[in-house]
């Protein structure tokens, strides 16, 4: 019995494993089932008619096994909705068949036909119009030949031959109006529905317009306090310390930068959920890439007594790539602090791997390999999923958003790879991924010590237009340490004052300001100095910043916090610009 049941779920699940959409599994296994047990029903019957000789019959029970069975060889091959469309076709042929060898007889089904002629209304008219007209107009021909060429032979008992045309006939119009009844009622239906689903998607569009607005609110609000935290802490690591305060200032470090990381995943997440997520081609070092981020980690192992291995090739490492450094840096850097976070003992393998190379692109494989706690062989399905972790035990004993992963994997999906993982409970976990890259050089040098030296601004005349004090003392700070003529301005409309009577070289402007905010002081300016270059600083995240932000003017941005590196190679770059001109 076991066996039975065995063989017919292997023949309900023939060609589910060749389609990828839960709705098309569905489908493709139903559509099994029914040509299974229809074709186990008829050939029976088609046994006991062709044994007893009636011919009729025969050839209409072999009509409808013959289809079945090519329906099931079509469908097995994960063509489920070919196999679909030669149902409607099979269901056309059988009666066609009955209408030919049965006669008259098949008044008293023929009104059934209605149903065959709804079957292809049913396929969403609106993306296979050319496939449904092609089968409707099979089923019409279909049923004009059957009204045509069938015999009048074989009629009931009783009735005589005018009457049993009649019925026949009379089924045929019964029919065809049913047909056009039912069309049109499932026509109003659709019609309802098309208009909830568009109301739907209006009230999802503004539902999702409300909680990005919202999120780049708190984005502003959450992101100022932390520049002025994280823009001290950069300030005072350029200080001299005692070891007591070296501590301390690492741990003050280690915590912004901890919520810096929490509210980034926030918004990162709404950006994934809503298909925000775009790739931003840079030519970067892979090596340089490689060993930025193998530094940055180092030094917590170290705190720890972990091993932090970095295995390559020198060779695997020696291209200089055109791909999205950030966003791979997104995903490398979830996977380490995840390895960090869970690993008590023994440590952490950080390995890069050439697997593909040809035709100007590079696939790399980036492993991380961890001898920490290790994962749940039932909770490996699930911790890529949103806001979960490996169980409660590990949420409430170490923390986090459980967006982590997530986030990862989305990003590793938008570098068109995935996110693979291998576990064991109390014997650790590995993470890769395989994403391919464009080569755009090859035999990359090692980083020069002077591209990691901030650049001196001598000379250059900028104005900073900031409301808040905090973030204008930190910015102040870094900008007159690079030895730049600074003058300030607490909202947007000082700074157009201040432009009236002095000409600066670069604008720094706030992009949310009283009296004015960055986006009207950079129009009013821009008419009294149209080429004047002017950066963006903002706490504010919001869909296609970037692009919006070149649409409204501004040649750049700088987002709060700001990392003093980034700000001042930005500056520089537009330095560099103006002597250029």
């Amino acid at each position: 019995m076991t066996n039975i049941s065995f063989f017919f779920n292997s023949l309900y699940e023939s060609g589910v494993s060749k389609v990828t959409s839960e709705e098309d599994k569905l489908k493709t296994k139903y559509l099994n089932q029914g040509m299974i047990w229809g074709t186990i029903m008829f050939i029976p019957n088609l046994i006991f008619e062709a044994v007893i000789g009636f011919l009729p019959a025969t050839i209409l029970n072999l009509t409808f096994v013959v289809c079945a069975i090519i329906c099931f060889f079509i469908n097995r091959q994960g063509r489920c909705n070919l196999a679909r469309n030669f149902t409607f076709i099979g269901l056309d042929l059988i009666l066609l068949t009955a209408s030919i060898t049965e006669g008259t007889r098949t008044g008293n089904y023929l009104i059934y036909s209605a149903l065959i002629l709804l079957f292809p209304i049913l396929i969403k008219l609106k993306d296979k119009v050319r496939e449904v007209a092609l089968i409707f107009f099979f089923t019409i021909l279909c049923l004009v030949v059957s009204v045509v060429a069938c015999p009048t032979v074989g009629y009931f008992d009783g009735l005589s031959e005018q009457d049993a045309a009649l019925m026949f006939k009379g089924s045929f119009l019964v029919s065809f109006g049913l047909t056009i009844v039912l069309a049109y009622i499932i026509f109003l239906i659709t019609q309802k529905r098309e208009v909830e689903l568009i109301n739907a998607r209006v009230l999802a569009e503004k539902s999702a317009k409300i909680k990005l607005q919202f999120l780049s609110n708190m984005s502003h609000e959450l992101r100022t306090p932390l520049n002025g935290i994280i823009g001290s802490t950069n300030l005072l690591k350029l200080e001299e310390h005692t070891l007591q305060q070296k501590e301390q200032l690492a741990l003050l470090d280690y915590s912004s930068q901890h919520m810096l990381h929490l509210v980034n995943d926030v918004l990162d997440f709404s950006k994934i959920e809503s298909g925000k997520i775009q790739l931003e081609n840079r030519h970067f070092s892979l090596q340089t890439f490689v060993e930025n981020l193998y530094n940055s980690f180092a030094p917590q192992f170290e705190q720890k007594n972990l091993y932090f291995k970095l295995i390559h090739n020198d060779a695997n490492l020696n291209y200089n790539i055109d791909s999205d450094d950030i966003r791979l840096g997104q995903i490398l850097n979830n996977l380490l602090s995840n390895a960090l976070k869970f690993t008590h003992a023994g440590g952490v393998s950080f390995g890069i791997s050439t697997t593909l190379l040809a035709n100007e692109k590079i696939q790399i494989k980036f492993d991380v390999i961890d001898t920490g706690i290790g994962i749940k062989k039932q909770s490996i399905d699930n911790i890529f999923d949103s806001f979960v972790q490996g169980d409660l035990d590990t949420t409430r004993k170490y923390g986090g958003t459980g967006l982590g992963l997530t986030i990862s994997r989305k990003l590793a999906e938008v570098f068109d790879t995935t996110l693979f993982v291998e576990s064991e409970p109390d014997k650790g976990s590995h993470f890769f991924l395989t994403p391919i890259f464009k080569i755009t050089e090859s035999m990359v040098g090692p980083l020069e010590e002077s591209e990691v030296v901030m650049k001196s601004l001598k000379g250059m005349n900028i104005l900073i237009a900031e409301d808040n004090k905090i973030n204008m003392l930190i910015a102040r700070k870094f900008l007159l340490k690079w030895e730049v003529n600074l003058t300030e301005a607490n909202n947007g409309k000082e700074a157009i004052e201040l432009c009236r009577h002095t000409r600066f070289d670069l604008l720094l402007l706030d992009l949310e300001m009283p009296e004015a905010d960055g986006y009207t002081a950079l129009a009013e300016i821009r008419k009294l100095y149209p080429a004047i270059p002017a950066l963006a600083f903002t706490a504010a995240v919001f869909e296609n910043i970037k692009d919006s932000l070149l649409q409204k003017g501004f040649n750049d941005y700088i987002l709060k916090p700001f990392a003093p590196k980034e700000l001042n190679e930005k500056l520089f770059l537009q330095k560099q610009l103006i002597n250029l001109v």
